[in-house]
């Protein structure tokens, strides 16, 4: 129950939020650079191997008029995987070589400015404490 709560909390910030203002968010609270662009660039490539393999299969569908055996079918995955790789690897160095080009050093560029205010830290706190007494309560400390 506890990881579909945390999954379900994540997909559901995911699909509320716009990606540059939560990994500008994830920056203004001290989460390092390199995660946040390890995440950036994980998130960008996850719909771009979708689509690219969502070409291949309905490429192979408009080819294909009668299916081949089961090692057939297998032998063609295979070099479908292997194919998706080396095309993955040959368009994230041309996209890493465009945004260097362009100036990108890592950091999001949005509008909004994100500072921490009083009611920031209130609400840290109070999420904190929240968390302490649950644990607390489970381990039977606190009745």
């Amino acid at each position: 129950m506890r990881v579909a709560a945390c999954v379900s909390a994540v997909v559901l910030l995911f699909l509320t939020t716009p990606q540059k203002v939560l990994f500008k968010s994830l920056r203004s609270v001290g989460v390092p650079k390199i995660y946040v662009f390890t995440l950036e660039m994980a998130y960008r490539y996850i719909f771009l191997l979708t689509d690219m393999v969502r070409e291949i299969y309905i490429a192979k569908k408009a080819r294909t008029i009668k299916t081949g055996g089961m090692f057939e079918e297998q032998k063609w995955v295979g070099g479908r995987i292997g194919y998706t790789l080396i095309r993955s690897l040959d368009t994230s160095e041309k996209v890493h070589a465009a945004m260097m080009s362009r100036g990108y050093n890592g950091d999001v560029k949005i509008m909004q400015e994100f500072k921490m205010r009083n009611r920031d830290y209130i609400s840290g706190a109070i999420a904190v404490s929240m968390s302490v007494l649950l644990v607390l309560i489970s381990h039977n400390i606190i009745r």
